[in-house]
């Protein structure tokens, strides 16, 4: 099996330099009436996951080796690097520096084989 942890380390440290560090939160759903499932609880279901990530325009995915245009209500196109942590169970990012709280639309997983290096999540507030 192909070892991808350079290639991790690379994500990690070019997103570490051009990006800021963000909080990737997962809301619990805990707490929803079964009977109106379109009431959601909106109350994060641990401590955020504080990860640094860049922010693109939704154009500039391909950059990324996104293959399909981002959906046409995404603001723009967080990417993060990969890890032990599973990023791609999260609802929404939010931005401390800008004080925007993020919506996540869509989530994309890149992963050569077991290891995840980079996640992609289109979003909008």
């Amino acid at each position: 099996m192909a070892d991808f942890s350079a290639e991790l380390r690379l994500a990690q440290q070019l997103i570490e330099r051009n990006g800021r560090e963000v909080a990737f939160v997962t809301l619990t759903a805990a707490g929803v009436d079964p009977n109106r499932p379109w009431q959601t609880n909106d109350k994060p279901s641990g401590r955020p996951i504080l990860r640094h990530a860049v922010f693109v325009p939704p154009t500039g995915g391909s950059a990324f080796g996104f293959e399909e245009e981002a959906d046409q209500s995404a603001e723009q196109l967080v990417v993060a690097a990969g890890g032990s942590i599973d990023l791609g169970t999260s609802h929404k990012i939010n931005d401390p520096g800008t004080g925007a709280e993020w919506t996540i639309i869509k989530t994309h997983v890149f992963r050569p084989a077991e290891d995840v290096l980079l996640y992609g999540f289109e979003v909008k507030r």
